[in-house]
């Protein structure tokens, strides 16, 4: 069962424990938390759009429930049809914008972690954040020219390897 929590010293804390976060800031009025190279955050908006990035940080507010996460770099889930007009997701990186970094603004109503897969989750009105550490398998990866998921990055280049086998045979 996973525990839920509003509490933003609790989300604090999750984040710290789950992620493995190296380090912890806090100020009088929030809870600044650096996180670790590869870790990943995904949003999706009321809208129905997906979001994802590595995290900088995470800047949980002790007096309201609201985080601010601040992002490395950026991707958009969009579906698209490929060369066999089969619909697939991809995601496209999003250009970083002229004032500096992207960043998700989330006000919550809950959070809670998901043992089974380490991973923290917040929900909000409508808007839903997730947590990934870098080894997660859904974690993405750049890959040439395009970011695909860590899963199917090794699921491509085992199939490959699998062809080149038997073709060789």
């Amino acid at each position: 069962m996973d525990r839920y929590f509003r509490s933003p010293a609790k989300l604090a804390k999750a984040l710290e424990v789950v992620i493995e976060s190296p380090r912890q800031i806090t100020t009088p009025e929030i809870f600044e938390i650096e996180m670790p190279k590869g870790t990943q955050c995904q949003m999706e908006t009321k809208l129905g759009d997906v979001y994802r990035g590595q995290v900088k940080c995470v800047r949980v507010s002790k007096n309201e429930r609201k985080i601010i996460v601040i992002l490395d770099w950026m991707c958009i889930k969009r579906s698209i049809f490929d060369k066999t007009e089969i619909l697939r997701d991809r995601w496209f990186l999003v250009p970083q914008p002229p004032s500096g970094s992207h960043f998700f603004d989330i006000q919550y109503n809950v959070a809670y972690i998901q043992k089974d897969e380490q991973r923290v989750k917040v929900k909000g009105s409508g808007e839903n954040c997730r947590f990934y550490r870098e080894d997660d398998h859904t974690t993405l990866v750049k890959c040439e020219d395009e970011y695909i998921s860590y899963y199917n990055l090794h699921k491509n280049q085992f199939e490959m390897a699998l062809l080149i086998t038997l073709l060789n045979q």
